[in-house]
């Protein structure tokens, strides 16, 4: 199933068909069945993914979520998206 699945994303790389391709489809319910889960979500990006997680987790407007300060700014732009509030952690190092 692995190679399968492996072979399936080739062909959409190759084919830039990202999000209507009925091999989009069979990638996700496979990899549903691989995970044990009742479902899977194909995403354009890690963004629209964090973003989606934030919302079904149930974060509510102004819960704060803790970022480091080292992370890129679609981290903190997908928090504030799905209403809540990036806050960094400033890590220093003291030798």
């Amino acid at each position: 199933m692995i190679k399968k699945n492996i072979f399936l994303l080739l062909i959409i790389i190759a084919t830039r068909r990202l999000y209507i391709a009925k091999s989009i489809k069979i990638l996700r319910l496979e990899l549903a069945i691989l995970l044990a889960a009742n479902y899977s979500v194909g995403v354009g990006n890690a963004t629209d993914g964090m973003e989606i997680f934030l919302e079904a987790i149930g974060l509510k407007n102004g819960d704060e979520i803790i970022i480091s300060s080292h992370t890129m700014l679609a981290t903190a732009s997908a928090i504030k998206v799905a209403g809540g509030v990036p806050v960094q952690l400033i890590l220093v190092m003291i030798i």
